[in-house]
């Protein structure tokens, strides 16, 4: 054998070599917590596929409207003088005809630019159907199963909020029990194409950043990236669902608790800023809420807060207690005066009818129309049994242990489980909200009650 192959036999070997050097190293339980991962995501995509026994269709009135939308994006775009902005649909309500531009776009722009993505991939979606004449449309094909979709996304954020919170067994069980929850699986189901399907998503996925946007362990830049995500979060929410008031008004609810605990941090001020900031920008951009959004009751709050914000950050840097004062005592009394101006005037917008009968629910006496819908009505004990199963008696046990340890993210929790609580028996629809909560607070609290028997379970036996 020549000198010359010998040689590039031996380089061929150190090659093989440096190769083999660079496959991943995985750990057995690493492995294992991955596969119960993709597990759990796949249970919850085949658990939202049941209905397929009925045939592949969109349910109920509501999916078939955010259909026709979402078609209407596909072939006239998002932008253009033929955007779904200036369709006056003369075929709904007829004769008088419907403004499109009076819906929340979220959903259906979602469903158009994923149609988008995929049919530039070359990838259509064909749906087996006899029956249904709409089952050759391919944008119809894929708003049956973008619920399915994303119910499954749902849980997977939801394990990563959950994970935050209390290490990576709560995450797997908090996605696990969101994968089999009744209340969650009824609105992403095959062919439920509405709003709640993306508005889950959204308010965990908004948690998930801004919960991280105010860590003091994180490097600025980092907090700032996750308040700008955390903002366009929340902007997704206001353009998708009505219901963003929701987690507009926890998180108002959440930087007041820290302020009233002495939490408050420059980043603090930073992360909301940035957040509240991009978030209703988005918010006025939408043409069902416009301008007049940042004069109603809830931003007028968020305004305040901020101000508060700005008034803590001020009397951290004066170092005199009495010049303190005269700061807090101006600007409570600037505070109150503007307030009152504003309400005087009439410029403060109330909230409206149906989020006032949620908050206080004997005024539903008076709004027959809200009263007559079945799912505005209050909740009864065994509605939460129902939709919830065993899970609910822990509910209580996982609000203890987030209070007694009362970081950032289990206050967060608390206030996210006390007012889901609250809004689920005010109206029964709105278990769908409390879902989420539920899951985080039942995996909470099953972990840290087999925490100890895990920890005896470890310990080396005495010979």
């Amino acid at each position: 054998m020549s000198i010359g192959k010998v040689f590039r036999r031996e380089k061929i070997i150190e090659a093989l070599k440096s190769v083999g050097a660079l496959r991943l190293k995985v750990s057995h339980s690493s492995l294992l917590h991955v596969s119960l991962l993709f597990l759990i995501l796949f249970l919850a995509f085949i658990v939202r596929l049941l209905p397929v026994r009925w045939g592949y269709y969109l349910s109920e009135f509501d999916p078939h409207y955010q259909y026709m939308l979402a078609k209407h994006m596909v072939e006239n775009g998002f932008f253009g003088p033929n955007s779904w902005v200036y369709w006056h649909d003369s075929m709904s309500w007829y004769p008088y005809g419907r403004d499109i531009a009076m819906s929340y776009p979220g959903l259906p722009a979602t469903a158009a630019l994923f149609y988008s993505v995929l049919n530039a991939l070359g990838i259509r979606i064909v749906l087996p159907s006899n029956i249904n004449p709409l089952s050759s449309d391919p944008v119809y094909n894929l708003c049956i199963l973008f619920p399915v979709v994303m119910g499954a996304l749902t849980c997977l954020a939801m394990y990563f909020v959950g994970k935050d919170i209390g290490g990576k067994e709560m995450g797997l069980l908090s996605a696990l029990f969101l994968a089999l929850n009744g209340s969650y699986i009824s609105r992403t189901a095959l062919g439920f194409f509405d709003d709640e399907a993306v508005g889950i998503f959204g308010i965990l996925l908004f948690m998930f950043f801004f919960l991280r946007s105010i860590e003091p362990e994180r490097s600025v830049r980092s907090n700032t990236i996750y308040s700008v995500a955390a903002g366009l979060s929340l902007g997704y929410i206001f353009a998708s669902w009505g219901a963003a008031r929701y987690p507009f008004g926890m998180v108002l609810l959440f930087v007041f608790a820290l302020i009233l605990l002495r939490r408050y941090t420059p980043r603090l001020l930073l992360a909301y800023s940035i957040t509240l900031g991009i978030s209703l920008f988005i918010a006025v951009n939408i043409p069902l809420l416009g301008f007049r959004f940042l004069m109603e009751a809830t931003t007028i709050v968020a305004f305040g807060i901020f101000l508060l914000l700005c008034l803590c950050e001020a009397t951290r840097r004066i170092k005199t207690p009495r010049r303190k004062m005269v700061l807090v005592v101006s600007f409570l009394v600037f505070c109150a005066a503007l307030f009152f101006v504003l309400s005087w005037l009439g410029i403060i917008r109330p909230l409206g009818d149906k989020f006032m009968s949620v908050l206080n629910p004997y005024q539903r006496l008076f709004f027959p129309l809200i009263e007559s819908v079945q799912e505005h009505r209050p909740s009864a004990w065994g509605s939460f049994y129902y939709d919830f199963g065993i899970g609910i008696f822990f509910i209580p046990v996982g609000l203890f242990f987030a209070a007694q340890n009362p970081t950032n993210r289990n206050l967060f929790l608390t206030i996210f489980g006390l007012t889901s609580i609250y809004f689920a028996g005010s109206m029964v629809r709105l278990s769908l909200l409390m879902a989420p909560a539920f899951c985080l607070l039942w995996a909470l609290a099953f972990t840290r009650i087999i925490r100890p028997f895990i920890t005896v379970m470890k310990e080396a036996p005495i010979i």
